[in-house]
């Protein structure tokens, strides 16, 4: 889809329908900050599974893990060897 097409509202209406595990890679640090605060606002959980945050960011500084993890392919291919990234894969 194009740039400004909706994508990140078309996820998070597919994730919070679902309620999957997910991981939503974004292309910089600030289409990720966004993304994070976006989805924060928009789904909503009391009790997310597996005791994770409902949502989490991976990159720019932060290597969170969450039910809906939010990464930078630059954070993402730099880890790509570690456990928490191969698990998120």
């Amino acid at each position: 889809m194009p740039t400004r097409s909706g994508k990140t509202v078309i996820a998070s209406a597919i994730i919070a329908e679902t309620g999957l595990r997910s991981l939503f890679i974004v292309n910089s640090d600030m289409l990720m900050t966004q993304t994070v605060a976006f989805f924060r606002k928009v789904l909503v959980s009391d009790d997310p599974p597996g005791g994770l945050p409902l949502v989490a960011q991976y990159g720019g500084g932060v290597n969170e893990v969450g039910w809906v993890t939010v990464a930078s392919v630059q954070s993402i291919t730099q880890h790509l060897k570690k456990k928490v990234v191969k698990d998120l894969l």
